[in-house]
């Protein structure tokens, strides 16, 4: 990988950039750097074959390569494919501010905002839509420069706020998708599972492809708080004086139970899951999100 690009695809380390647009350029940038291919190649069409050169031929379409090899001339041809169409839904309530090393919403942000870029680049259209209780803000999906300002723009002004409601706030955002598409959800998912799953579900009934991203801090996966204090909910203001010894054990198992019921759910439901942790490395994200996109064309 380039040197010194590496570390910008730690979250501990882009938390204390200033500014979204440049966290997710050398995030994408350092995302590159590290793979054998990059993903601009080919932008909005599928390489089908090489053809032999002809007179009057763009000489800028000749392979080089294959010239070195062979001594003659070959042009690539390329299958024009329909560009894609992608939602990037996030979750802004007050749960997503939590965050040891870096916020739930900045590292979802973060990660939106640098597939965002790679859309962007591929020629794609991208819109986003951020959802508390209800649908917040919405950026319908288009291309270009200047659409890549507006989103980002958005996410760099944007704070956490308010109550969760998941389902609501996706039935109400499912109301508005016109064409199908990809929808990439960001969300903790700090709401009831069955609505929240069932709300989701309506969005692959619409032939979207969907990709549920759910984002912890690893404290709440371990708890592994040491000392007795009081913990808040962040949405509700209630507080409670926890010994986190005690409850430990019974803490534990009851997360992994509430992250296997969307697992399983989704599963059934045809819609991918992913669960990420906040110390998780942003490239991770970005390369199932581009092996999707790979595989999924939409016309």
């Amino acid at each position: 990988m380039a040197k010194g690009l590496s570390r910008y695809l730690k979250p501990e380390v882009v938390s204390g950039l200033k500014g979204i647009d440049l966290k997710a350029r050398l995030i994408v940038e350092g995302f590159i750097a590290g793979l054998h291919k990059s993903p601009y190649r080919g932008r909005s069409v599928e390489f089908a074959d090489f053809r032999t050169y002809n007179p009057g031929d763009d000489l800028g379409s000749i392979d080089w390569k294959v010239y070195a090899r062979t001594d003659r001339y070959y042009i690539k041809e390329y299958e024009e494919r329909t560009n894609l169409r992608a939602y990037l839904l996030i979750d802004i309530s007050n749960s997503m501010s939590f965050g040891l090393r870096i916020t739930k919403f900045d590292y979802a942000a973060c990660l939106a905002a640098s597939m965002v870029y790679l859309l962007i680049k591929q020629r794609d259209s991208v819109g986003i839509g951020l959802f508390a209780e209800t649908l917040e803000a919405i950026i319908p999906p288009s291309g270009g420069d200047y659409q890549l300002k507006l989103i980002l723009d958005l996410l760099d002004r944007t704070r956490p706020e308010k109550k969760t409601s998941v389902a609501g706030a996706i039935g109400e955002i499912a109301a508005r998708i016109k064409r199908r598409g990809m929808v990439i959800i960001f969300s903790d998912l700090f709401d009831d599972p069955e609505e929240t799953m069932r709300s989701i579900a309506l969005l692959r009934t619409m032939k979207n492809e969907v990709i549920v991203f759910m984002i912890l801090d690893p404290e709440e996966k371990k708890f592994t708080f040491k000392t007795p204090g009081r913990f808040h909910d962040l949405e509700t203001r209630k507080e409670l004086l926890i010994d986190p010894k005690i409850v430990r054990q019974d803490y534990q198992k009851r997360i992994e139970t509430f992250i296997r019921r969307y697992r399983d759910g989704f599963l059934n439901h045809d819609v991918d899951f992913h669960l990420v942790t906040t110390d998780t490395g942003f490239d991770r994200g970005l390369l199932h999100f581009l092996e999707k996109r790979r595989r999924v064309w939409i016309f």
